[in-house]
């Protein structure tokens, strides 16, 4: 199966302003030489994903016009609802995120193209039902490779404690899933009895009390304490602050069912003191006045900080 070609991805990547394409969402798609977000198709380029259509010749399927970067999550988001995200609503999204920004040189992100094209975990994902894409997934980034170290003691503790922020990124992925997609308010009113929107049901879990701590103690290595030793005081802090940022949202949500309404992360002084300690205040109050997708911002940038603190052990 062909694949796009370097030239679209570098115009891809020009003319993203390096955002993911989902509206209002501020998550990079690349950091350095690193591919964080995915190359999507509209149209799939596998006849059992949404939106194929089989009149593209495979040039077409895999041409700059069928391609858009959107970050992880939006990508699912899209490949779970292709009724509200048609072909046309797509296309939409695509010119309305590359007509907003200036066009940046496309050499510019040449290492990033180049990792893409000869990276051997970057792959057609043509069973994932939605967009098909390539992708490099940051599951299959191997943190030790970057590392200028040969303790072998940094390189594992490093991929422990990455390993278990992925695993907090899925086990909660709920969460941040539902944030992507509804409005404070809108999620209020269902906390409330008020709405019953199908999307708050991925939820209902959260409702048992014990649910995120028993999730959190699966999670969490019984010896992590053991690692800290091995990495620098800010990879640790980073590392905390995601635990925090996961586990303390999850509860929010817990609590919003016993108090029936909403309890926003926003408004957590505890949680937003704790962000404050790793990130700039700033961007912390630019991504609190996100309407939807703010909670992804937030991990996208404790994620991209992580990497770029473990590449200087």
């Amino acid at each position: 199966m062909s694949k796009p070609t370097p030239r679209d991805v570098k115009r891809l990547f020009a003319l993203s302003g390096n955002r993911c394409a989902f509206p209002r969402c501020a998550v990079p798609i690349a950091e350095g030489a690193s591919l964080i977000g995915e190359i999507c198709h509209i149209h799939a380029d596998s006849p059992n994903g949404p939106r194929y259509n089989h009149n593209q010749t495979d040039e077409e399927r895999q041409g700059f016009d069928n391609l858009i970067l959107m970050c992880a999550n939006h990508h699912k988001v899209v490949d779970d609802d292709d009724i509200s995200y048609p072909a046309e609503r797509l296309r939409q999204i695509k010119h309305e995120h590359e007509s907003r920004h200036m066009a940046a040189p496309e050499d510019e992100f040449s290492a990033v193209v180049a990792q893409l094209l000869i990276d051997q975990s970057t792959a057609i994902s043509a069973e994932s039902g939605g967009f098909s894409a390539h992708t490099v997934h940051a599951q299959t980034i191997n943190l030790s490779q970057t590392l200028p170290t040969k303790d072998p003691k940094i390189e594992e503790a490093v991929e422990v404690l990455w390993k278990t922020v992925l695993k907090l990124k899925k086990e909660f992925s709920e969460v941040t899933f539902v944030d992507s997609i509804l409005l404070a308010s809108e999620l209020d009113e269902c906390f409330r009895g008020k709405r019953d929107i199908y999307i708050y049901g991925t939820l209902r879990r959260y409702k048992k009390l014990p649910h995120v701590a028993q999730t959190l103690q699966s999670i969490i290595p019984a010896n992590v304490e053991d690692y800290r030793l091995y990495v620098s005081d800010r990879l640790w802090a980073i590392y905390s602050t995601l635990l925090t940022l996961h586990g303390r949202t999850a509860m929010l949500i817990t609590v919003s069912f016993k108090d029936k309404r909403l309890n926003d992360w926003r408004d957590d002084g505890s949680l937003n003191g704790t962000l404050r300690k790793t990130l700039d205040a700033g961007l912390i109050d630019a991504v609190k006045r996100m309407q939807i997708g703010g909670l992804n911002a937030l991990i996208g940038e404790l994620e991209n900080k992580f990497r770029r603190e473990a590449s200087t052990l």
